[in-house]
């Protein structure tokens, strides 16, 4: 897979700020509210056409990481659990360590990934990374005003069909922190319903 940089300059800033919002926009579905449509609009459909399966972490959990070698359980997982790549179709990943070569046979070759990573801004520009292929975007965010330029969170927003699944845990995106040391994930689902009404959980 190759990954060019596309440049950010003063024309071209606004641009590449409408590519990353169509990449994550593109499929998304059934997130408004009806109400955000004329009545000569065309609704999306799909939440209501579609079977409503139970949603795997409705209420959140939080799992550690299945270590090399450990019998599977209930309270660990591994990254394939985590993303389910047979069902995902598109995800945004956040990250401060980045090993492509171990992160990309965990997904589909077809499903469409933005990440975004830590960087030295010293040595490496800022801007927007992609595959040829236009499925992988790599994202090199800005650190205006920043003393000590540093991107840590380690968060995923996995699209499915009919819901969204929000990771954040304490691995990077490498394989020493899925595999080697145990890291923390919490997981929750949430359905694709504009009009639900959600009660907190004792995650918020």
């Amino acid at each position: 897979m190759s990954i060019q940089l596309k440049q950010n300059d003063s024309d071209s800033d606004k641009s590449e700020l409408d590519r990353f919002d169509q990449l994550m926009s593109d499929d998304v579905i059934c997130i408004s509210d009806s109400s955000d449509f004329s009545d000569d609009d065309a609704q999306p459909s799909i939440c209501n056409d579609l079977p409503q399966p139970e949603l795997p972490f409705p209420d959140g959990t939080v799992k550690l990481t299945r270590m090399s070698g450990e019998n599977k359980s209930n309270d660990c997982v591994t990254l394939t659990d985590v993303v389910q790549p047979d069902k995902l179709r598109k995800a945004l990943l956040t990250t401060f360590v980045l090993d492509m070569e171990w992160l990309k046979p965990h997904f589909r070759a077809d499903t469409k990934l933005v990440i975004v990573q830590s960087y030295n801004p010293n040595v490496e520009p800022q801007g927007v990374l992609q595959s040829s292929d236009g499925l992988t975007t790599i994202v090199n965010p800005e650190f205006a005003g920043v003393k000590y330029p540093i991107m840590h969170s380690k968060i995923m927003l996995l699209f499915y069909d009919t819901y969204v699944r929000f990771v954040a845990s304490s691995a990077n995106l490498i394989e020493i922190d899925w595999t080697v040391m145990q890291n923390a994930v919490f997981i929750q689902d949430i359905r694709f319903d504009g009009s639900q009404i959600f009660e907190c959980t004792q995650f918020g």
